[in-house]
This record gives structure tokens, C-alpha cells and sequence, in this order.
């Protein structure tokens, strides 16, 4: 199965010079958790999460309209491509702790956005029958490993790459 089949395929984006009214409010519009920082050519530079926004305005004595976008976003940003194939996409996600991917294509524009939510609604407990199904088998281990407070609570049996992707075929 390809990103392409599963992704959000209109994703919620905006400038880093953006603020964050302006982001909340796509978020909001959106009824996303994230938003695409993309460039003036609509290439991806960063995420800016809902969680992001919070921790700014929690931690600012400001209203959201004096934050730039560009002052709270994630400085790292990890991408998938359209015709990558679902599980190289968890691998990233389990790699680098994140739970939303841009998917760009081969230009390197915004095509998209997965997020673990679209895995989870894909995913079957067992196969039917297609090797390219998402399976409950693929996906559990990942989740085991994003969804954990911190990542030093990863059992020992864990850290290692191939365990976690025991179950997660190439």
C-alpha cells in the first residue's frame, strides 16, 4: 500500500510568518492537530502541532497574533514521498518520533499528510488475502513506541531497529 492511498491529500498548510491566531484558525477550520509550514513555492520547512501552539502561549504572557509561526515551529522536519510505501513511512515516523508526516512528491511539494490516525483507521487485525494490507501486526509496534510518554521508557527489548520493525516488513 502507498502513502498516496491513505494520506490526507488536501493538508492544512501556512507561512512561517504566519502568526498563531491565524494558525489556530486554520487548525480549527481544519479540524487538524497540525499544519504544513510550507515556503512560498508550497515546499514543507516544518510542522507546527497543536501541542506547539500550546506550550508558545502557555509559556508567553502575548496574545496569539504577536507570535510568528516561525518562532514555535519544529525546526525538524521529516517527510515521506506519495509513492513510498506505508511501512517505509511508519519507519520514518518510529525513527524519529513523530506522528504526522508530510508526504511531498517528487518535485519536493506538499502532496499530502499522514498521520498515524490515517494508519490506524486502515489497518485489520489479519491479512485478506493482499501483502500490501496494513495490519493491526504492522502497525501495534509503532504505536507501542510513539505513543509512550518519553522515550526512555522503551523496554530494552525495544530499542533496537529491528526489533521494533520486527513485524513491520520492508
Amino acid at each position: 500500500m502507498k502513502v498516496q492511498d491513505l494520506c490526507r491529500r488536501k493538508p492544512n498548510t501556512c507561512l512561517a510568518e504566519a502568526n498563531l491566531a491565524v494558525a489556530v484558525a486554520k487548525l480549527w477550520e481544519g479540524d487538524s492537530g497540525a499544519l504544513i509550514v510550507v515556503d512560498a513555492s508550497d515546499r514543507p520547512v516544518a510542522v507546527l502541532t497543536d501541542r506547539d501552539i500550546a506550550i508558545a502561549l502557555g509559556t508567553r504572557d502575548v496574545p496569539a497574533s504577536a507570535i510568528r509561526v516561525s518562532e514555535v515551529m519544529s525546526k525538524r522536519l521529516y517527510t515521506c514521498l506519495v509513492n513510498d510505501d506505508v511501512r517505509t513511512a511508519i519507519r520514518i515516523m518510529v525513527r524519529n518520533g513523530v506522528r504526522r508526516l508530510p508526504v511531498i512528491d517528487q518535485e519536493a511539494h506538499v502532496a499530502g499528510m499522514l498521520s498515524v490516525n490515517d494508519l490506524v483507521l486502515e489497518a485489520r487485525p489479519a491479512r485478506t488475502g493482499k501483502s500490501e494490507d496494513l495490519t493491526w501486526a504492522d502497525l501495534v509496534p509503532a504505536l507501542d513506541v510513539l505513543f509512550r510518554p518519553s522515550r526512555s521508557r522503551i523496554p530494552d527489548n525495544m530499542m533496537g531497529e529491528a526489533a521494533i520493525f520486527a513485524t513491520v516488513r520492508a
